[in-house]
């Protein structure tokens, strides 16, 4: 019998996070939760006024997670604030 040919495309390597990735990362996450608190919000609340999952909020607040910008811009929001005023991260990166 002939041989089959394996037409499936090879994974493309990620490359790990550096560190100012997950320093930007680790702030981010730092940031996000500053301001839900600062609001009197739990995560849940937040969640629920972003149209996510708290289980999203809670790995974006502890670096486990990138936000896409699509989640920044609905966190912003959420949060009464311009996407740009969520980003305000200090620049120790």
């Amino acid at each position: 019998s002939p041989e089959r040919q394996d037409y499936r495309v090879p994974a493309p390597k990620v490359d790990p996070l550096s560190d100012q990735e997950r320093l930007f990362r680790l702030r981010f996450g730092e940031r996000v939760r500053a301001l839900r608190r600062e609001q009197g919000l739990n995560q849940d609340e937040l969640a629920h006024r972003a149209g996510l999952h708290r289980s999203h909020i809670g790995l974006i607040e502890n670096a486990r997670r990138d936000a896409q910008l699509s989640t920044i811009y609905r966190l912003a929001v959420a949060l009464e604030l311009t996407p740009a005023q969520l980003l305000d991260i200090p620049h120790d990166l």
